[in-house]
């Protein structure tokens, strides 16, 4: 388990007595239509094994239990991810090349549009395989075409007790610290970086 954080939006480390494995925290707000976008920023990493992250969205009927050491959301069918060290995307534990690594001090953008189906990922502000999430059905550099009928939420997991993240809903701040150049989304709800 993580000790989590400023409104569960910050992991610090893991709880007495967990040892280092894949963990996955997720959102408490799932959505089944609609378009939504939120952003984690890379805050520590572990020097001996750099970027053991993921961030992504997941089915809310396959996503892990607490405790469930060793289980993050892209193993399963409903599960998708982008990978921290290879900048691959994953799905049902298949990895495919999608965009670039990213590390301490990146900020990965996630996008979702359950309207068409399509998943996007940027990485400082830059949309990764040439991602245009405003392209609806045509989905220009998708990551992927989302299973249809399911309530996704945002799921992001790391693997050592001293990584850290850090989430923006739309609230403007990564923990306690205020996004440097706030802009808001197309309708003018959030602050993101």
């Amino acid at each position: 388990k993580w000790n989590l954080q400023y409104g569960n939006l910050r992991t610090n480390g893991l709880a007495a007595g967990e040892s280092s494995g894949w963990r996955s925290v997720y959102g408490t707000l799932g959505a089944s239509s609609g378009k939504y976008y939120f952003e984690m920023k890379v805050t520590g990493v572990n020097t001996g094994d750099l970027n053991n992250f993921i961030v992504g969205i997941v089915d809310a009927e396959q996503m892990g239990y607490a405790g469930d050491n060793g289980k993050f959301s892209t193993n399963e069918s409903r599960g998708y991810g982008y990978r921290a060290q290879t900048g691959k995307v994953e799905n049902n534990g298949v990895e495919n090349v999608y965009g670039n690594s990213w590390t301490v001090g990146d900020i990965v953008g996630c996008a979702f549009d359950l309207d068409n189906h399509k998943l996007y990922f940027s990485k400082n502000g830059t949309w990764q395989n040439s991602g245009d999430p405003t392209s609806g059905s045509t989905g220009t550099g998708s990551a992927y075409d989302l299973a249809t009928g399911y309530t996704y939420l945002p799921a992001v997991a790391h693997y050592y007790d001293d990584e850290r993240i850090e989430l923006n809903f739309g609230n403007g701040y990564f923990g306690t610290t205020a996004v440097a150049s706030a802009g808001t989304n197309a309708s003018g709800l959030g602050i993101f970086e």
